[in-house]
């Protein structure tokens, strides 16, 4: 394989990796609050 495609290929997933990893940090942090304010809605 050339060098150049090894590099692209290897930018492109992680990319892809890194832009995954932002969405599931917003997704934690979304699931995160619901369930902060449904404690807070709902104190047992």
């Amino acid at each position: 394989m050339h060098p150049s495609m090894t590099l692209r290929s290897g930018k492109s997933v992680y990319s892809g990796y890194s832009t995954n990893r932002n969405a599931g940090m917003a997704i934690m942090m979304k699931i995160f609050i619901i369930k902060a304010l449904n404690m807070g809605l709902n104190p047992r």
